[in-house]
């Protein structure tokens, strides 16, 4: 039975967060990489500005929620 039962709860939701914008970032990711590569290849224009910052914006959030689920696991579940 788990120690913690109100933390896990919370982990969970963290966790949870933590995944859908990470899917979020790499797919975005991937739709940037082959928007380069379209343009690259004379096939399609470059990714804007715009793009690659909202890209740029998920991958920190995705990395600052993963060390927000590292540090409540080490404090409150640890």
């Amino acid at each position: 039975m788990p120690k913690d039962p109100e933390g896990l709860k919370i982990w969970r939701a963290l966790h949870d967060q933590w995944q859908e914008t990470q899917e979020r970032a790499l797919a975005g990711r991937a739709e940037l990489t082959s928007k380069q590569m379209a343009c690259v290849k004379g096939t399609g224009p470059d990714p804007s500005a715009s793009e690659i910052d909202a890209v740029e914006e998920l991958e920190r959030t995705a990395a600052k929620l993963a060390i927000e689920m590292d540090n409540f696991v080490r404090h409150r579940l640890g």
